[in-house]
Parts: C-alpha cells; structure tokens; sequence
C-alpha cells in the first residue's frame, strides 16, 4: 500500500512532510491546507483498500502515519509467525505454481532471499536450495 501511496504522489507524507508545517503567516497557512487535504486523500485512499476490521481500527486516526502505524500494530506477523509463511511458502512452491521453469527458479531465489533478509541464520545451503530446486519440477 505504501508503494501505491509514493506511487500515486503522497509518500513524502511519509518522510519530509510526515509532521503539519506550522507558522502563522499566509503562506503557511496554504501549505497547512495543502497539507491536510494530501492527508485526506492519502487516507482516504487506504481506507478504501481496508476490510472492516481494520478501517475499525484506524477510523479516529487523521494522518496516514497514524493510519500506518496503528495498523501495523494490529496486523503485522512478528517474530516467528513471518518465519512460519515465508518458510511454508517456500517449502510448498512447485512449477505447478509458476509459469514455466525460469519463474519457478526467480520464485525460489526470492523465497531464499526473503528468509536471508529476516536473518542471516536462515541461510539456506547450495545442495539443499538444487535439492529443492529437483523436487519442486515433480515427477
């Protein structure tokens, strides 16, 4: 979603507009509203990807940080539970899954490269990766 925010012109609100300009002058003022209507619409357009539960949980919040933040407190896996999927996902993907042998290959680089990224400990060897590699074309 955040790619989509950048993407769509509001993911500075992410990082040099995060905090409301503040001042009194007139042309504070504009960048105030500027500001806040990119915020209404930056929110508006995540409520509009969220199911109910979730747009429960940031319904009160009036930035798109404030939106993030609290959603992730909700619905981000942590700790073992990211280890479990990106485990299983990688454990369970076959060519069935892709379209064709170089996808299934890029697909496994991936899900090696996801597990080596949440930590360095979840390397996965050479003669295991072919192993998988073999097995996952079938019979």
């Amino acid at each position: 979603m955040k790619d989509h925010l950048t993407v769509s012109g509001y993911g500075d609100l992410f990082k040099r507009n995060k905090e409301k300009p503040t001042g009194a002058g007139a042309e504070t003022i504009e960048k105030i509203d500027n500001w806040l209507s990119k915020q209404e619409r930056a929110c508006g357009a995540v409520l509009n990807r969220l199911g109910y539960n979730a747009r429960e949980q940031v319904k009160n919040k009036e930035t798109v940080t404030e939106m993030f933040s609290e959603l992730e407190k909700r619905f981000k896996p942590k700790g073992s539970a990211v280890f479990q999927e990106l485990d299983r996902r990688y454990n369970s993907l076959t060519l069935d899954q892709c379209s064709g042998v170089m996808n299934f290959a890029e697909r496994l680089r991936e899900a090696q490269s996801e597990l080596l990224q949440l930590d360095e400990t979840c390397k996965i060897g050479r003669p295991q990766f072919i192993n998988k590699f073999l097995t996952g074309l079938g019979p």
